[in-house]
């Protein structure tokens, strides 16, 4: 199948454009963010007795931790509305699949160029604050760097598919809200959002590896803090989960194009 690549990369473009014209919203949203760094690195500071480790990150690496994963939030999206369930109820979804672009793809793109302007004007500011108090050291390598990056666009990705999936149960249903809130406490959970996943028992350790929550944020973080095993494991991983929701995105979303009616249409 041919992917018209310069449609989705002109729906990132526009995303990224229309994230930045909300000026005040994104300097609030950076506020909060650095607010809850602070915060989160405070408590973590306090559970850690001097020298000990807690799964298998010492208090340096646990507050590193923090820092990223509060750096890469809105990147690799944990809540919020992609627009999925809204095109749903309006019935703007039948222009949608009228249109000789993929639904999924451009509904990714759009979020994946949000994702863009949110990596360059909260991650990056966040990690330098994070850096410049002590919570975050600095990459052992330009190579550890960049297979941070390129995971945090994989867990995107996923992350992305998640909330598609959790939206499209509209077609099913008056409202996708109660879906929403499920999949939201799930990967807030799973994702090592509240705590790191390696804090968790093994037993719920075994039910989070084939569980694609904690690739979204959990795996990047802890390449970047050389935590995460085998680096190719971990990126196949999320490629893994990747192909799984694309696959699981479509069936559902042809299943809903069939039972689509749009009245007076």
């Amino acid at each position: 199948m041919f992917i018209n690549l310069q449609a989705y990369l002109t729906f990132a473009r526009l995303a990224f454009q229309r994230q930045n014209a909300y000026r005040v919203a994104n300097w609030a949203g950076l506020f909060t963010n650095i607010f809850f760094l602070f915060f989160r690195a405070s408590l973590f500071e306090s559970i850690y007795p001097s020298g000990t480790t807690i799964g298998g990150l010492n208090v340096k690496q646990a507050l590193s931790y923090v820092c990223l994963t509060q750096a890469i939030l809105m990147v690799i999206p944990q809540w919020g509305v992609i627009g999925v369930d809204e095109d749903i109820r309006s019935g703007q979804i039948a222009t949608h699949l009228s249109r000789p672009i993929n639904y999924y793809l451009s509904t990714l793109s759009q979020r994946l160029g949000s994702s863009a302007f949110f990596l360059l004007f909260r991650t990056l500011p966040i990690l330098g604050i994070g850096a410049f108090v002590g919570f975050l050291f600095l990459p052992t390598s330009i190579a550890r760097a960049a297979l941070f990056l390129l995971s945090t666009f994989l867990g995107a990705w996923i992350a992305i598919s998640i909330h598609f999936l959790a939206e499209l149960s509209a077609f099913w249903m008056e409202s996708s809200r109660g879906i929403k809130m499920l999949f939201n406490g799930l990967i807030n959970f799973f994702s090592g959002m509240i705590i790191p996943v390696t804090f968790f028992p093994e037993s719920v350790r075994q039910i989070s590896r084939f569980l694609p929550f904690e690739y979204t944020l959990n795996t990047p973080t802890l390449l970047y803090l050389d935590k995460g095993g085998n680096v190719l494991h971990a990126l196949l991983a999320q490629l893994t989960w990747i192909g799984i929701l694309w696959i699981v995105c479509t069936i559902l979303l042809s299943y809903g194009e069939r039972k689509l009616v749009v009245h007076g249409g």
